[in-house]
């Protein structure tokens, strides 16, 4: 797995602390959307964060979905967000509160196996890390 690091420089001419993304290349399925029932589709509604750049993507239960996310500490933004347009007879309900997470996704925690996507201190989605095989 490949790590997104930064080095910055003080003043002084020394370094600073190196900044690391637990993120990048990494993938999720939903367990969790507080408030809804995710529908039942024909795979798993999925998130994926690239292991070379700063680019997502996924499934949300009827179309494939992508853009860019940005990562400072605890911080996380989502932008650029687009999806396929196919219409579904299961699914869309999933696919519209999924982009309203990203949406309002502003910051994030990972516990063992678990990803929480937050908007402050409420948990807008929960994700179960899949190991890669």
């Amino acid at each position: 797995m490949i790590l997104l690091m930064s080095c910055a420089s003080a003043k002084d001419g020394s370094k600073t602390k190196v900044v690391t993304s637990s993120l990048q290349g990494t993938e999720w399925v939903i367990s969790s959307l507080p408030g809804f029932t995710i529908e039942e589709t024909d795979r798993a509604v999925n998130l994926s964060f690239s292991d070379s750049s700063t680019r997502f993507g996924g499934y949300s239960g009827c179309n494939m979905y992508g853009g860019d996310f940005t990562v400072a500490g605890q911080q996380l933004k989502f932008s650029k967000i687009l999806g396929t347009k196919r219409a579904c007879l299961s699914g869309m309900k999933n696919e519209q509160t999924i982009f309203k997470v990203l949406e309002q996704t502003n910051n994030y925690s990972i516990n063992a196996n678990k990803l929480q996507l937050k908007q402050d201190d409420k948990v807008l989605a929960e994700w179960v890390r899949v190991e890669k095989k």
